[in-house]
C-alpha cells in the first residue's frame, strides 16, 4: 500500500514564529531564504516526525503568503494576505499538539490559495469552483472528529485549489494534462486508502506533484530547471527510503516547501 501511494514523478516545539515581512524583488529573495533557513533550523530541533510536519506546514503557509503578495498591488489584498498569515501565529497560541499546528498551517494555506485563485482568475471562470472547495473545507471541518480527519481535509482542499490555480494559469495542453492526472491519481489513491494516514500521504504527494507542475510552467527559460529536478530526485529517493507513512508525510511536506520556495523565487 505504501508504494501504491507514490506517484511516478521521475520519475512543538514550534519553533521561531516571527512573521516574515511581505516583500518584493531582492527583499523577497532574502525573505524566502530566511524561511528556508528557519525550516532547516527548526527541523534540527524536532524530536518527532509530526513536529517536522508542523514545521513544514507553517513554512509552506509563509511562502504562500509571499507568493500571494507578489500577485497583487492592492493594499486591501495585501492587508487580507497579511491577516491570514498573522492568524497562523495567533492560532498557534491555542494549539495543544503538533497535529493541531499541522491543521492550522494547512487551513491557512487553503485560505491563501483561495485568495491566489481569485487574484489570478481575472475572468472569473473558476471562482465558483474555488468557492465550492472552501465550502467543502468548512463542512468537512464541522464533521471532523479527529485531527487526522482535519489534516486530510486541509491537504485535499489544498490539492483542489492548486488544481484550480493550475487550470487558470495553464499555458500549454501538457500542463492541463498534468493537473488532470494529479486529480485522477488523487481520487484513485483516496479510494484505495484504508486509513486516514494513507489519505494524508496521498494529499501530500499530490501537493508535490502539482507544485512541481506549477514550478515547471513558470520557468519556460529553464532558469530553475536543475533545482526543480533536484527536488524531484530527492523526493523519489526519500520515498524509496521511507519506512512508514509518517516518513512519507515528512517527505511530502518538506518537498512542498522547497517547491513553493522555487515558485516564490520565480515570481519575485
Amino acid at each position: 500500500m505504501k508504494k501504491l501511494l507514490c506517484f511516478a514523478l521521475c520519475l512543538t516545539l514550534l519553533f521561531s514564529c516571527s512573521a516574515p515581512a511581505l516583500a518584493a524583488g531582492n527583499a523577497q529573495t532574502d525573505t524566502v531564504q530566511d524561511i528556508l533557513d528557519r525550516s532547516r533550523a527548526n527541523d534540527e530541533s524536532c524530536e518527532t516526525t509530526v513536529q517536522q510536519q508542523a514545521n513544514a506546514a507553517y513554512r509552506l503557509t509563509e511562502l504562500l503568503a509571499l507568493i500571494a503578495a507578489e500577485s497583487t498591488d492592492s493594499d486591501a489584498n495585501l492587508e487580507l494576505i497579511s491577516g491570514i498569515r498573522d492568524n497562523l501565529y495567533a492560532t498557534d497560541d491555542s494549539c495543544e499538539t503538533a497535529g493541531h499546528q499541522i491543521v492550522n498551517g494547512l487551513y491557512r494555506s487553503t485560505e491563501l490559495l483561495y485568495v491566489l485563485a481569485q487574484l489570478m482568475d481575472s475572468e472569473g471562470e473558476y471562482l465558483d469552483t474555488a468557492r465550492e472547495v472552501m465550502e467543502h473545507r468548512d463542512s468537512a471541518e464541522e464533521e471532523a472528529e479527529t485531527t487526522d480527519e482535519q489534516i486530510v481535509n486541509g491537504l485535499y482542499r489544498c490539492v483542489e485549489l492548486l488544481a484550480v490555480i493550475g487550470y487558470i494559469n495553464a499555458k500549454t495542453d501538457n500542463h492541463i494534462e498534468q493537473v488532470n492526472n494529479a486529480l485522477a491519481q488523487s481520487r484513485a489513491m483516496d479510494e484505495a486508502a484504508q486509513t486516514y494516514r494513507q489519505k494524508q500521504v496521498n494529499g501530500a504527494y499530490r501537493l508535490v506533484q502539482l507544485l512541481t507542475a506549477v514550478a515547471f510552467e513558470l520557468d519556460p527559460a529553464g532558469e530553475y530547471l536543475s533545482s526543480i529536478q533536484g527536488i524531484v530526485k530527492d523526493f523519489a529517493d526519500r520515498e524509496a527510503a521511507a519506512e512508514d507513512a509518517q516518513d512519507q508525510l515528512v517527505n511530502g511536506f518538506y518537498r512542498s516547501v522547497e517547491l513553493a520556495a522555487i515558485i516564490a523565487y520565480e515570481l519575485g
